[in-house]
């Protein structure tokens, strides 16, 4: 592994331990995390931080909590590092990775090590047991809670979304566009007059 792709493993590591680290906050602030479906079976789950949520509690919507500038930017590194399939879907990122949550973990297991199919330490805390925990497991797979909405856009697959939809390519110069209609009022003032203004002869 280079050193550009390694500070970017780096990256998506520090990102990964974050959200593992800030659970506790979040279900304080937030309320419990949902009921997993029989499908979820990942070692971790978390709320996705690339989305908005909503707060069962009170019923407000609270922003997510990694921005759009620095959602690209993991994006960006994890594309770098091969490591896409360790991030969310998010906004930047509305399909992620298209591998299974096997693969994923063999390959994170491969680059990272760690210890496989396994979460956080249970029960008493102990802090240090945590961390040690946090370090070994943090590439497990991850179920997060959460997928943005993506918005079909005509002409994306085709690199085209700017002017997808559009009866022209490029509208010009307003002064080319109004070019016809300024010529076809000219002719009409001419006719009327049943004279050409071209040939007014000024004293």
């Amino acid at each position: 592994m280079s050193a550009s792709m390694s500070v970017a493993a780096k990256a998506v590591k520090s990102f990964r331990i974050k959200q593992l680290a800030s659970l506790q906050s979040h279900i304080i602030h937030n309320g419990p995390l949902p009921v997993p479906t029989a499908d979820q079976t990942a070692p971790h789950r978390l709320p996705n931080p690339f989305i908005p949520h909503k707060n069962p509690l009170t019923g407000r919507w609270a922003p997510a909590t990694i921005s759009l500038r620095r959602q690209a930017d993991l994006v960006k590194k994890a594309k770098t590092s091969n490591t896409l399939h360790l991030l969310p879907p998010g906004p930047k990122n509305p399909i992620p990775s298209d591998l299974t949550q096997e693969v994923a973990a063999r390959l994170a297991h491969k680059q990272f090590g760690g210890r496989k199919n396994k979460g956080l330490p249970e029960g008493p805390f102990n802090k240090e047991k945590w961390k040690r925990g946090l370090k070994e497991t943090w590439m497990n797979p991850v179920d997060w809670i959460g997928a943005p909405k993506i918005k079909q856009v005509p002409g994306a697959e085709l690199g085209t979304r700017l002017y997808a939809g559009k009866k022209r390519m490029f509208k010009g110069h307003r002064w080319e566009r109004l070019k016809a209609l300024n010529l076809h009022t000219w002719f009409l003032m001419a006719s009327e007059n049943n004279s050409c203004p071209c040939s007014v002869k000024t004293k």
